[in-house]
């Protein structure tokens, strides 16, 4: 019997070759079990993806991040050092998106973050604005201003008001002569029914209502403390021929008027207002006149006479002396008379001087008087009624 030790053993009387193929084999089960390992963990990778691809979306939190956003200050951090929203530059949207307004109205943004408004251009500074004393005539709230919003005061039938405005630009010193001249027109408007008509609005300054006393007549009330018109005036703004009613309302000026002679113009301005407030007159309307001739007519300040103004006077020519009798048709004072008396120091050396009607309407607008202010018959006639006497001024202007 052979000893264990000679017994020859299989893999030992093997050939060559077949070692080698054993070794091959092995090698191909390594292959074949790495790329199953390889198929396993793709697989499980995709199973994962697709698990989070079907997961709820991230919910945003109060303050418009999301619970894995970065914290406020580090957003603010981010928004800082982004380029501003402008029209030109919008910014890549990730950046863009982080300042946002949340969509929920409810929600609050952070202290240290600021709504973002809409891009706009870059403004220009803006300019340094100083109200001047008198506005010019082409800004918004300077004399067109007024005019534009006066008209509209009126049509809402608020004359008292408009009045104002047309008033106060009237008496501005940057309105333009064209301006002034439909500022008086405006004016002159409107004052017929606030002054010539018997219209009383309670907000009105310049008028009151009047209850009528047992034993009142228009030449009574004329003649009371603070009127300071004639009875025929207070006949005319209440359209009366003068009867009166116990119990009956007139109405009553508050104020005296006063005139305003442009001699360049040719024009008698009316206003009425306290006598040295003069800033304050309220314009009521013009007419035309004549003035004297050779620049006769002197400039200053005038008192309506006391005791001497007249209707139907006669007259004597003071260079040909010759005479006219009240009620002669060719006296050429008219049918009324103003008396003046001069009241600073060109005015008051000077005497003789009034205003009066004429018998030559074609020198309205002209320089043919002595002197004097002259007017047409109508006009005169209502001037007369208006001035009172002492407490009416004229002042007589170069412009």
């Amino acid at each position: 019997m052979a000893l264990a030790s000679q017994v020859p053993r299989p893999d030992l009387l093997r050939s060559p070759s077949s070692r080698r193929t054993r070794r091959n084999n092995s090698r191909a089960r390594f292959v074949v079990g790495l790329l199953i390992i390889a198929v396993i963990v793709v697989a499980g990778w995709q199973g994962v993806k697709w698990k989070n691809r079907n997961a709820e979306p991230e919910t945003p939190t109060a303050d418009g991040r999301g619970e894995n956003s970065p914290p406020a200050g580090e957003m603010a951090a981010n928004l800082d050092n982004s380029p501003p929203l402008t029209l030109d530059n919008p910014g890549p949207r990730d950046r863009g998106t982080q300042g946002v307004i949340p969509s929920d109205p409810t929600s609050t943004p952070p202290r240290d973050m600021q709504p973002v408004p809409d891009p706009t251009p870059e403004a220009a500074p803006p300019e340094r604005v100083e109200t001047p004393v008198d506005p010019p005539s082409d800004s918004p709230t300077g004399i067109r201003g007024l005019m534009t919003r006066a008209a509209e005061l009126e049509r809402e039938g608020k004359l008292v008001d408009a009045r104002a405005l047309l008033n106060r630009a009237l008496h501005n010193s940057q309105t333009s002569p064209g301006d002034r001249e439909r500022l008086r027109l405006d004016l002159s408007e409107i004052n017929q029914k606030l002054v010539f008509e018997p219209v009383l609005m309670h907000s009105d300054a310049f008028m009151r209502s009047y209850e009528v006393q047992s034993g009142d007549s228009f030449w009574k009330i004329a003649r009371q403390d603070g009127v300071y018109v004639n009875e025929d005036f207070l006949m005319r703004i209440n359209q009366n021929s003068g009867t009166l009613r116990l119990g009956q309302t007139i109405k009553l000026p508050t104020k005296p008027f006063h005139a305003v002679v442009h001699k360049r113009a040719y024009r008698l301005d009316l206003y009425m207002g306290d006598v040295d407030r003069r800033a304050e007159w309220m314009y009521v309307r013009s007419f035309p006149v004549g003035l004297g001739e050779f620049d006769s007519t002197p400039e200053g300040s005038w008192v309506v006479a006391e005791d001497r103004k007249t209707t139907n006077p006669d007259w004597r020519n003071p260079r040909t002396g010759e005479y006219f009798r009240a009620d002669d048709p060719d006296n050429p004072i008219g049918e009324y008379w103003i008396a003046l008396t001069g009241t600073d120091a060109n005015t008051r050396v000077r005497s003789g001087y009034g205003i009066h009607g004429t018998v030559e309407p074609q020198s309205i607008g002209r320089s043919m008087s002595m002197g004097c202010i002259r007017m047409l018959p109508n006009d005169i006639e209502l001037v007369y009624e208006m001035l009172a006497e002492i407490d009416s001024t004229v002042w007589i202007v170069e412009d």
